[in-house]
């Protein structure tokens, strides 16, 4: 009877801590996490640590890891990424091996276990690089392009660009055709504007408008500072400048 009992309690036990399932499709909830992240925490030996960590609008992932003292990484993983429906957990594929469980908590990924709940001893707490913010939700209008000034009272519509941060769209005006199109940020100020879809109305005081749309698909870099916004390619200078309007 004890025996019965006891097996029993397995059992129920067992179903209540089920792990959870994965598969590659993103759920809704966890359209908005690409980006570059950050974390410091502690290994089991007391060492200090630090961690880097890159999600990518295709479902890949960059891992990085550093000793607290060192700018190389010790450790170096690229994988896919698979989803939860449950819990808004992610599971960074290493292989066939899951490397790390992920949960999105108040926009912080917190390290769980496979069901998801959060590990309370060496959690790797990543949380997103300030860069990301720098450039993201805001009104940027375009000041000069290519060394050319840009005198948007000569325009139909003030020539500008946004980068939003919560579907990773950028979107806006080249003065004449509206445009729209995803983007990702890779951390260290790198950035990746993927093709670009827009209206096809004609002006013809916009002559480097074609220019434009085939330099912003081409953008690699961006600095921000006194609330300027250039953009440019590899070590070249800024094809794009912006400067920040708040309404």
């Amino acid at each position: 009877m004890n025996r019965l009992f006891l097996l029993l309690l397995v059992v129920v036990g067992s179903c209540g801590i089920s792990k959870l399932q994965f598969s590659t499709v993103r759920p809704e909830s966890l359209k908005a996490i690409s980006g570059s992240y950050e974390a410091s925490f502690t290994k089991p030996g007391g060492e200090k640590w630090k961690a880097n960590l890159i999600l990518r609008n295709n479902d890949v992932y960059n891992y990085e890891e550093f000793d607290e003292n060192s700018n190389h990484p010790v450790l170096r993983k690229k994988g896919k990424m698979e989803f939860s429906n449950k819990k808004d957990v992610i599971a960074l594929k290493d292989g066939e091996q899951v490397l790390f469980y992920f949960r999105l908590v108040n926009e912080i990924l917190e390290q769980t276990d496979e069901r998801g709940k959060v590990l309370k001893k060496y959690n790797r707490r990543f949380s997103k690089k300030i860069d990301d913010k720098e450039i993201t939700n805001k009104y940027w209008k375009l000041i000069e392009f290519k060394g050319l000034k840009i005198e948007n009272k000569e325009v139909k519509r003030e020539a500008h660009l946004q980068f939003r941060l919560d579907n990773q769209l950028v979107s806006g005006n080249s003065g004449c055709n509206q445009y729209s199109g995803k983007f990702e940020l890779l951390g260290n100020n790198k950035i990746r504007i993927y093709p670009l879809i827009r209206t096809e109305m004609y002006c013809e005081n916009v002559p480097w408008e074609n220019d434009y749309f085939q330099t912003l698909e081409n953008i690699e870099g961006y600095h921000v500072s006194n609330e300027t916004l250039q953009l440019f390619k590899a070590k070249m200078a800024p094809s794009a400048k912006f400067v920040a309007v708040y309404f």
